[in-house]
């Protein structure tokens, strides 16, 4: 059931795909379940390059932070998943780390 909901991450309403997002930030959560294999990367990242709402872009990337920006990885890891994506959806990446500050603490 939860697969046929991929498309709803693209859907023309805001509503839609921030209820589609939280409900994969729920599935997170689940060990039996993983969120890529309800909307797989491809898709959560396009959506992320594209996405009008500011809302929506947010709550993916709290949703896609521990995989391009663990926190308990070392900087070199951490380097290596952000080229990768730089490498899968530039524009993504971009808007990804754009709102990293908003989803981890910075010293000054």
């Amino acid at each position: 059931l939860l697969p046929s909901l991929c498309s709803q991450v693209h859907d023309t309403s805001e509503r839609v795909r921030h209820a589609t997002v939280d409900l994969l930030l729920l599935v997170k959560g689940l060990r039996a379940i993983k969120f890529w294999e309800v909307v797989p990367l491809d898709h959560l990242l396009h959506r992320l390059a594209v996405d009008s709402s500011d809302a929506v872009a947010r709550k993916l990337t709290g949703l896609l932070l521990h995989s391009f920006f663990p926190l308990d990885k070392t900087a070199d890891e951490q380097v290596a998943r952000c080229v990768s994506m730089l490498r899968s959806n530039a524009k993504a990446a971009f808007r990804f780390y754009e709102r990293l500050h908003l989803h981890v603490e910075t010293s000054e």
